[in-house]
Order: structure tokens, then sequence, then C-alpha cells
């Protein structure tokens, strides 16, 4: 009963993390799956909501930081979670 997953996504395995483990996640109906980005600068993160059988975003990183309201309140200081 998994609620929330987190991906980093690789640079090696970008597509993979991005489309094979979003279909993947979504199959076996995880409800909220966040893609972190380290590549960029700031470090972003984008947050989906299962709506169905596909992900629609719910939330995008601003200036470094994700904020979430579902499934849960939380900031999550990305660019310090960077080093």
């Amino acid at each position: 009963d998994l609620l929330l997953a987190v991906e980093i996504i690789s640079s090696s395995s970008r597509t993979y993390d991005h489309v094979f483990k979003r279909q993947l996640y979504a199959d076996a109906g995880v409800p909220f799956l966040v893609l972190v980005d380290p590549a960029n600068d700031p470090i972003s993160a984008v947050s989906y909501e299962l709506d169905g059988a596909e992900y629609l975003e719910s939330a995008r990183s601003n200036g470094g930081a994700l904020t979430l309201t579902r499934p849960f309140a939380v900031t999550v200081d990305l660019a310090g979670a960077g080093g």
C-alpha cells in the first residue's frame, strides 16, 4: 500500500524514469508520484496525482522548493537536498 513514490531522474535513464516508471506506478495504482530532476538549476520537481489510469500534474517546484497540499501538506527545500 504505497501512498507516494519519489523518483530521482537519472541522466542515464531520463526517458525510462519519465515514461516507463511513471506508467508502472500508475498501473500499480500508486496515488501520488513526485519526479525530482537534479540536472536542473535549481533542482526541480513535479508532483502528480493519479486520475484513473494516468497521472495529472498537481504541483511544480518554484525557486528550488516544492510545496504539496496532497497527500499531506509539506514544503521540501530541493536546493538543500542537493548538497
